[in-house]
């Protein structure tokens, strides 16, 4: 046994810096080593210190007779003198000081890992950010993903409000899940658009490569599978679940700098230009709401954006701040 080793550790044990991993070690020994090593050990340790003066013999003896006597040893009787008594107390102290150290080591790890990494992101602005399993993630103008600190350990869940373009890192043997309120998308490894913004009624998986399983979290509960160039729309005043074919390239148009649009309510094409400038859209004539718009958007700037809408739909409109008047 290695006796310096013990006392080592013992030593940092005593002194509050023992590490996870030695204070395991620790233990390990103290459960091999004969009696006489532990009472040498602790013997050593306790010539490092003195009696408090407020603790007088009778009280000592009290105490030390009690823990010896719940021991229950099974060895030959014998004659412990109050230097070995009190190395049998700090005997059971660090025994049982180290299974409450290894218990709230083990509770703190699990804390941490149910800690979440919650990723915002602001009205007129996008972000790109990578998982932990390698997959990436553009999220859209006031989009929120949010996942485990230990996520991918046991399993590959997020948590996700807003627009966002996934591409999945394949793991047969973790699927990747997108918790939202309505629906949840499992996958394996692909690449698909997940429009899911808790304002908005409709919610839009569009899948550009690969597979998806997804599911309503509603009752009755709806699933379906999608094939690329496929949409699920899912309309949460219905409760309908409905798959269509689409152009993957006016569905995921916003991560460019162009706004596309194919045959699209002007509300919708109001509603995309508010996340993407980080505007307000106020419109008093309400005949708007019936129009349709097709077309894509080049330019960045907004004045040439409204110029052009201002020539398709002849409404007036007035720019104040961050916020637009149509009449």
């Amino acid at each position: 046994m290695n006796k310096n080793k013990i006392d080592i550790l013992l030593n940092k044990y005593l002194k509050g810096t023992i590490s996870r991993e030695e204070a395991e070690d620790l233990q390990e020994l103290s459960n091999l080593c004969k009696n006489n090593e532990l009472k040498e050990a602790f013997r050593k340790q306790w010539d490092k210190y003195q009696l408090s003066p407020e603790m007088n013999f009778p009280e000592i003896r009290d105490i030390s007779n009690k823990i010896h006597k719940s021991i229950h040893a099974t060895r030959k009787k014998y004659i412990i003198n109050i230097w070995t008594r009190i190395a049998v107390s700090i005997l059971l102290i660090v025994t049982t000081g180290l299974s409450v150290f290894l218990m709230i080591d083990d509770k703190q790890m699990q804390t941490l890992g149910e800690r979440e990494i919650i990723t915002q992101v602001d009205k007129g602005q996008r972000a790109n950010i990578t998982l932990p399993d390698g997959t990436t993630v553009q999220l859209n103008s006031e989009s929120t993903l949010s996942y485990r600190q230990d996520f991918g350990i046991q399993n590959r869940e997020v948590k996700f409000n807003g627009e966002g373009f996934f591409q999945v890192t394949k793991n047969p043997d973790k699927k990747f899940i997108v918790n939202t309120q309505y629906m949840d998308v499992e996958v394996l490894g692909t690449s698909f658009n997940f429009f899911a913004y808790e304002s908005k009624d409709i919610v839009e998986v569009t899948l550009v490569e690969g597979k998806v399983f997804l599911y309503t979290n509603t009752s009755p509960r709806q699933t379906t599978i999608l094939e690329p160039n496929n949409k699920a729309i899912y309309n949460k005043n219905t409760g309908k679940l409905n798959v269509e074919q689409t152009n993957t390239t006016f569905e995921t148009a916003w991560r460019a700098t162009e706004l596309a649009f194919r045959t699209e309510p002007l509300t919708v094409v109001l509603a995309k230009i508010e996340r993407k400038y980080g505007v307000i859209i106020n419109i008093e004539n309400e005949q708007l709401f019936s129009e349709f718009y097709t077309g894509v958007f080049e330019k960045e700037d907004l004045t040439e954006v409204m110029k052009v809408l201002h020539a398709h739909f002849q409404f007036t409109y007035k720019i104040k701040g961050d916020t637009i008047f149509i009449k």
